[in-house]
Order: C-alpha cells, then structure tokens, then sequence
C-alpha cells in the first residue's frame, strides 16, 4: 500500500503544500499515520557515479517504507563537496523543506551527504528545528533527537563529519609530498618521455 502511494507520489511531481494537500485529500491519506519528508543525497567527486545517487534514494525509500514516511521530492546534488553549503539541491531542499506547512523534514543516508563542515550541519540543523522540522539520517538513528544526548549525538556526529574530510586531506597532501620527493608519479597528465 504505501509502495504504491509512493509511486503516485513520485510520479506526480508535486512543487508545493497545495498539491499535496490534493494529493493526500485524492488517496484519504491519515496525516496521523502517514508523514511527508524531502531527501537529499550527494556524491563528492567526479570519480563516483550516479549509482551512489541511485543507493542512497534506494535506501531511503527503504526507511521510508518502514517508517510510514513518503518521500515528497527526492534531492540530489552529483561531484559537489559537502565542504560548503551553496550547492543547489541542498539549498532547494533546506528552503522547500522550512516553507511547507505538511513536510516534517529531509532524509539523509548519513550526515556527512548533508554537510562536511559541523557549523554548517548544525547551522541548517537549526534552522529545520526552529519550525519543528528534522534531520533525519537513515544510517545513523538517534533514538530522541530532541533530548540532551540526542543533541549532543547530532553534534558529534557533525564534528566527526568534519574531522574525517580534513584528516583524510591532510593524509592525502602528506602523501602527495612524500610521492613528490621521491619522484614518484602523483597522477594527473603524464609527463612527456625526453
């Protein structure tokens, strides 16, 4: 039953509350039962693919379905850095997210698609719950997200976010030197054979 909601869903492309009010009005949709959320994925570089778009979308369907969620929009942002936060998609679904009066709030497959930065995280993280929306990472659940430790949950995980894309760039600067020092190719355009 909701797997066929959410393909209606899906297949109407629905742009505001309106719509969806029509919608849930047409299929006598139990607000009290059912809720609405957005998702957003991204991928980092061009190295990756749309299949990791594709993943990410699978599973949050999969979340969905088991916790009496349709997904209203589905947001994607391919070869942007979660580093900042002016990617299109992620601002789109931030600003439909706060005006709609129906949309509890945006799914992620973890915390690190929605930002690499944990002041941006906790920025917009802010921002959603200031008007009683959530963020909701389908790969790393927080029992009560609203208690102190479900806070300071949120916030780890946003410092975690952020360590891991500065160590990892450390790690590969340190090791583009050392390549670079003993001759070695750090890849790119090979050099012209003399």
């Amino acid at each position: 039953m909701l797997e066929d909601l959410q393909q209606k869903l899906t297949e109407q492309n629905i742009e505001n509350d309106k719509e969806l009010l029509a919608f849930i009005k047409k299929y006598s949709i139990n607000l009290d039962a059912i809720s609405f959320y957005l998702a957003y994925s991204r991928f980092s570089s061009n190295l990756q693919d749309e299949k990791s778009i594709q993943q990410q979308e699978g599973e949050q369907l999969e979340y969905a379905s088991k916790n009496n969620i349709l997904i209203v929009r589905f947001y994607k942002d391919e070869a942007k850095s979660g580093k900042k936060d002016t990617r299109e998609d992620f601002q789109h679904s931030i600003t439909d997210c706060l005006k709609s009066k129906i949309i509890k709030g945006i799914l992620v497959w973890k915390t690190d698609r929605f930002a690499r930065k944990a002041m941006d995280n906790l920025f917009y993280r802010a921002k959603l719950e200031a008007v009683g929306k959530k963020l909701i990472s389908i790969t790393q659940p927080i029992a009560n997200d609203d208690s102190p430790e479900g806070k300071l949950m949120s916030t780890l995980l946003a410092g975690m976010d952020q360590y891991y894309s500065e160590n990892l760039a450390s790690n590969v600067q340190r090791a583009l030197k050392s390549n670079a020092k003993e001759s070695k190719f750090n890849g790119g355009i090979p050099p012209l054979r003399i």
